[in-house]
């Protein structure tokens, strides 16, 4: 299979999965450097950042969840909560890119080239769950159509 083939309409549940199989893998490595910096920090552990780890973890899991429901079922708009955070989240991330560059407060190549490479990656993973309900729904309306 080509490269270009795995980019077409035909093959957009393999993006959505591939989509939820990063997340889940960041998430997990997330859970394992939390725990990880937990143990190793010299302070003792409150019940607030327990708390806060424990919900943000499990917005994560609901939002994977959703992301596999709706791939299992062929039901995008499962799709519609993943695409509205994760909106919110990567144009903070850009937005602060983009101010750090302004503020010259990256001196070096490399993480600029880093910034750069994650945030592809993050808007090509929106834009293809995104691009996967507008397509679903256009595939609706033509049918409505006729």
């Amino acid at each position: 299979m080509s490269v270009c083939k795995w980019f077409s309409f035909s093959h957009r549940r393999w993006r959505v999965i591939a989509v939820a199989w990063v997340h889940m893998i960041l998430v997990l490595y997330g859970i394992y450097v939390t725990a990880d910096d937990r143990i190793n920090e010299q302070y003792p552990v409150n019940a607030y950042e327990i708390v806060y780890a424990l919900c943000y973890y499990i917005v994560h899991f609901v939002l994977i969840t959703l992301l596999v429901l709706g791939i299992n079922n062929n039901w995008s708009i499962l799709y519609v909560p993943w695409i509205i955070v994760f909106f919110a989240v990567f144009t903070a991330a850009s937005y602060l890119w983009i101010e750090s560059i302004l503020n010259e407060s990256i001196s070096s190549i490399v993480p600029w080239l880093t910034n750069v490479t994650v945030l592809s990656f993050a808007w090509f993973g929106w834009w293809c769950v995104t691009k996967d309900v507008l397509n679903v729904r256009q595939k609706l309306y033509a049918r409505l159509d006729h």
